[in-house]
C-alpha cells in the first residue's frame, strides 16, 4: 500500500529538456512546451515521472497536433477528466513521462500552470501541498486513488481560480410555458401547466402586455443592471427557458403554451425527412433559398394562444416584420396604444435586442451593457406611470454565454461519419450518422468533446429534454444530440459569434420575470 515518492533529481530537468527539444523538431501549431508537476520544483517530493504540457491556443489546434504526435510514437488517449486536458501515452526511449496537450486558459491550464506558479512563489502553499501530498501517498491504495486524491488537494489550493459552470435543466413548474398558463388562467382557459404564483394578480387587470426581450437572461440582468434599475425594482421571479434555450423553441413555447417537444419547434434549423433537407424554421427556406413554408405549416403549424381569446388581441414586432417597429421606444409606444381601448386587451410584444449585440460582441461586453441599460431606461420612461387597469409582464426567451468556436470540420475523423448536415443549433447539435458507424461516432465524439458537450442518443434526448413530446416530432431528431455544457459552440465561420445560447448552462437557461403594475 502507498505510492513511492522521490526527492528531487536534477536529471528530471535535463531529461525534460531532451523531450522538449524532440517535440519542438516534430510538432507545430502550439504555444509552449512546459515542465509541470512536482518534478519541476526543487525540494519537492515526486513520483519518478516527468509531466510535460504542450499548450495550444484552442481546441481547434488539437486535430493537427494529434496527427503529429502519433507520427512520433505517442498514442492519443483522448480527453481527461479535466476540461482542456488531452492525454497521450508515450511509446519511445525517453525518460518516463506523461505528455498532455492543454488548452490555454482552460481548467487544466489553471490546474497545471497556475498551480506550478503558486508553489514556486509561495513557500506556505508549497509546504502545505507537500504535507498533504505525502500523507495521501502513504495511504493511497493505487495510482488511480492517488491521482483522484491529488486532484482534490489541487482544487482546494486553487479555489480562487474556480470557474465552474452551473448546469440547469428546464423546470416546467416555473418556466416560460407557465407564463402562458398564467395568462390563459386569467381568461378562464385550460392549460396542463401550472400558472405562476408570481403572476396571480394579473386577474385584476383589464389590459395586459406580455413583452419578450430577446436574450435578456437572468445573468445578463445581474451583470449589467444594479438593484436600483427599473427592471430590478420590478423583478418577481426566476424561471427557466424551454429547451433548447433559443428563440425558435422558446418564443414558440410562449406562443403555443406547450414545450418544444409538443409543438415541434425545436431549433433554428430542423431536418424534414419528406424532402431530406434541413429547413430554417422562421423563414421556411432551405440552404438553396427554396421556400417550404407550407410544409412547416402542415407538420408543425400552430395558432398563437391569444387568438383564441374572446376579447381583443394584438402583436407588436421589430422591423424584421413588415411594418414592424424600428426602435424599442416605438415598439413600446405601439404596445401601450393598444391599452387605450375601451375593452379588454392583450398585447404580445417582442424585441430582438440585446441578443443581436451579444452575438456580435459577447454578453459581458461594454456594447451589451450599453444596450441593456438603454432598454432599462426606455422601460422606465414609458412604463413608470401605467394606468391602474394595465399591467406589463416582461421576460426573456433565453440568456447568453460568452463562447469559443469549435471548428467541427477540423475534426475530420468525426465529421466523416456524418450522414447529413448538422441541424437544430450549434450548442444543441443534431447528428445523423452513417449506417454502421453510430458506436464509432460516439467513441470519437467523447474522445474529443466529452468535457464540453453531453452526447445523448435519440431516446434519451426525447425522454429527458423533449418533455411531453409528440412521436411525430421525433422525426426531426437524428441518432445523437450533443448539448453544450461549457463555452464551445460548433462553428465553421471565419467570423464566429462572441456570445451564443441553446446549451444547458445557467447563463442560457435562466430567465427573469418582471411584473409592472398600473398605479
Amino acid at each position: 500500500m502507498g505510492i513511492e515518492l522521490f526527492e528531487y533529481k536534477p536529471e528530471w530537468e535535463t531529461e525534460f529538456n531532451k523531450i522538449r527539444a524532440y517535440l519542438e523538431k516534430n510538432i507545430t501549431d502550439y504555444m509552449d512546451i512546459i515542465h509541470v508537476g512536482s518534478t519541476a520544483l526543487k525540494d519537492a517530493l515526486s513520483r519518478d515521472e516527468i509531466d510535460v504540457d504542450v499548450v495550444i491556443e484552442s481546441i481547434n489546434n488539437l486535430p493537427l497536433l494529434v496527427k503529429q504526435l502519433e507520427n512520433i510514437n505517442y498514442t492519443f488517449l483522448g480527453s481527461s477528466n479535466i476540461k482542456g486536458v488531452y492525454d497521450f501515452k508515450e511509446n519511445n526511449d525517453f525518460y518516463k513521462h506523461n505528455l498532455r496537450v492543454v488548452i490555454s486558459g482552460s481548467d487544466g491550464y489553471v490546474k497545471h500552470i497556475e498551480l506550478l506558479n503558486l508553489l514556486k512563489n509561495n513557500e506556505g502553499y508549497f509546504k502545505k501541498y507537500m504535507k498533504l501530498k505525502v500523507n495521501l501517498a502513504s495511504k493511497a491504495r493505487n495510482l488511480e486513488a492517488y491521482a483522484m486524491g491529488k486532484d482534490e488537494i489541487v482544487l482546494g489550493l486553487l479555489k480562487k481560480y474556480d470557474n465552474k459552470i452551473k448546469i440547469v435543466m428546464p423546470n416546467f413548474e416555473k418556466s416560460l410555458v407557465n407564463v402562458t398558463s398564467s395568462i390563459l388562467n386569467k381568461y378562464g382557459m385550460h392549460s396542463k401547466y401550472k400558472p405562476l404564483v408570481s403572476l396571480k394578480d394579473i386577474k385584476d387587470y383589464r389590459h395586459i402586455i406580455l413583452l419578450v426581450i430577446d436574450g435578456l437572461g437572468e445573468s445578463i440582468v445581474k451583470m449589467h443592471l444594479n438593484e436600483k434599475s427599473f427592471l430590478s425594482k420590478h423583478y418577481v421571479d426566476k424561471l427557466t427557458s424551454s429547451f433548447p434555450p433559443t428563440t425558435v423553441a422558446a418564443t414558440t413555447s410562449i406562443l403555443t403554451g406547450i414545450a418544444p417537444g409538443e409543438n415541434g419547434w425545436i431549433g433554428w434549423s430542423q431536418y424534414f425527412k419528406d424532402i431530406d433537407k434541413n429547413l430554417f424554421m422562421f423563414s421556411g427556406r432551405d440552404m438553396e433559398e427554396n421556400d417550404h413554408q407550407d410544409l412547416i405549416k402542415e407538420q408543425v403549424g400552430y395558432t398563437p394562444f391569444y387568438e383564441n381569446f374572446l376579447g381583443y388581441n394584438s402583436e407588436v414586432y421589430p422591423s424584421f416584420k413588415e411594418g414592424g417597429a424600428k426602435t424599442f421606444h416605438m415598439l413600446l409606444k405601439r404596445a401601450l396604444k393598444e391599452t387605450k381601448k375601451d375593452f379588454y386587451t392583450f398585447t404580445y410584444a417582442y424585441w430582438d435586442e440585446p441578443d443581436n449585440t451579444m452575438h456580435d460582441f459577447g454578453p459581458s461586453s461594454k456594447e451589451a451593457r450599453m444596450v441593456v441599460r438603454d432598454i432599462d431606461k426606455k422601460l422606465e420612461q414609458m412604463l413608470s406611470d401605467l394606468p391602474k387597469d394595465t399591467c406589463v409582464i416582461i421576460t426573456a426567451d433565453h440568456g447568453q454565454i460568452d463562447v469559443l468556436p469549435l471548428i467541427f470540420e477540423k475534426f475530420s475523423d468525426v465529421n466523416y461519419l456524418l450522414d447529413k448536415p448538422i441541424s437544430i443549433e450549434s450548442r444543441c447539435a443534431n447528428f445523423f450518422i452513417k449506417e454502421g458507424f453510430k458506436q464509432e461516432f460516439k467513441r470519437l465524439f467523447n474522445k474529443y468533446f466529452k468535457n464540453y458537450y453531453k452526447l445523448c442518443d435519440k431516446e434519451s434526448f426525447a425522454r429527458d429534454y423533449l418533455i411531453n413530446y409528440r412521436e411525430t416530432n421525433l422525426d426531426f431528431i437524428g441518432d445523437y444530440v450533443a448539448i453544450a455544457t461549457d463555452r464551445y459552440f460548433i462553428s465553421n465561420d471565419d467570423k464566429p459569434f462572441k456570445g451564443h445560447h441553446a446549451g444547458l448552462t445557467s447563463m442560457e437557461m435562466e430567465v427573469p420575470l418582471f411584473f409592472i403594475r398600473g398605479k
